[in-house]
């Protein structure tokens, strides 16, 4: 069943299509704010919040078909909610928050892994990207993981943030070449710079 159909069954009073639509969602979103706030307790305590809100609100969504953004539009903002009262987060490792639903950044070129030399290098990366990522103006990290981490399209992304496309995608331009310049100045070759970014 689609998102839609499922809303259209929990608003005929299913609660298990509810239900559904929360196993669906729970992982990605569980997975954009943790990378977008870095603290485990906190993405969780968030996660909750969305849901409730979700749980609240879903019967006003008029077009059910734009469930992903609309999601992800509550998610973002008890994100920027939780920033305002907080701005002291935990930072946590990518690899901590990397998941079969998730795409790194920073990923294995072909044959690495097997060599142990090439597992410390490709951990040393990701930690530098980490701390790359972390740095960027909020506007455009989180336009990053969205379209990086999440997968989602830039129209999706846009309604999301209620942004103009184009706005979206300068964050993301911008995004990305202050990675790529960050990536520099830890002196990674130019090859790992072209393959990660």
């Amino acid at each position: 069943m689609t998102d839609a159909e499922l809303i259209q069954c929990y608003l005929q009073g299913n609660m298990h299509a509810f239900n559904q639509l929360v196993w669906r969602w729970q992982k990605p979103i569980y997975n954009f704010i943790l990378k977008t706030v870095a603290n485990e307790e906190v993405a969780k305590d968030i996660c909750q919040v969305v849901f409730v809100k979700v749980y609240q609100q879903v019967k006003g969504l008029k077009d059910q078909e734009s469930f992903s953004p609309w999601i992800y539009r509550i998610a973002y903002r008890v994100c920027c909610d939780e920033f305002k009262r907080n701005k002291k987060c935990r930072t946590i490792s990518l690899d901590e928050q990397a998941s079969e639903n998730g795409q790194l950044l920073v990923r294995q070129m072909p044959g690495q892994g097997q060599n142990p030399e090439q597992q410390v290098e490709t951990q040393e990366i990701q930690k530098i990207l980490e701390n790359a990522l972390n740095t960027l103006p909020e506007e455009q990290r989180v336009v990053v993981i969205m379209k990086q981490y999440q997968g989602m399209k830039f129209r999706e992304i846009a309604e999301a943030l209620d942004e103009p496309v184009n706005t979206v995608k300068s964050r993301l331009y911008y995004g990305l070449k202050a990675l790529k310049k960050m990536l520099e100045a830890s002196e990674l070759s130019e090859e790992v710079l072209l393959y990660d970014v």
